[in-house]
């Protein structure tokens, strides 16, 4: 049996969506906001959606290869700053 929350089924009230609205201001997760208010993040989601607050989203953070012990595979890749230089040098050299 999945577990229930205390509050499923039951309609928002004022001072909850007013709630929601502070936890979402102050970057709190949907899972963080919906156990504070006794409610599932499925149901925390929708509300704010309903009332078009903007929840945290996590982005996965792009991590160095150098940091995953790919150390060989981050000298093989070239620097695209380093690259652009590279062609533009060549551009004017050509027409020279």
């Amino acid at each position: 049996m999945t577990a229930r929350a205390e509050n499923s089924g039951k309609l928002w009230t004022a001072q909850e969506d007013e709630r929601l609205r502070e936890l979402a201001a102050s970057s709190a997760t949907p899972s963080e906001i919906a156990a504070k208010l006794n409610r599932t993040e499925a149901a925390t989601k929708a509300r704010a959606y309903t009332l078009r607050v903007g929840l945290r989203r996590f982005r996965a953070r792009r991590r160095d290869p150098v940091e995953m012990g790919l150390k060989a595979k981050a000298e093989s890749v070239p620097d695209p700053v380093q690259a652009a230089a590279d062609r533009a040098a060549a551009r004017a050299k050509a027409k020279k």
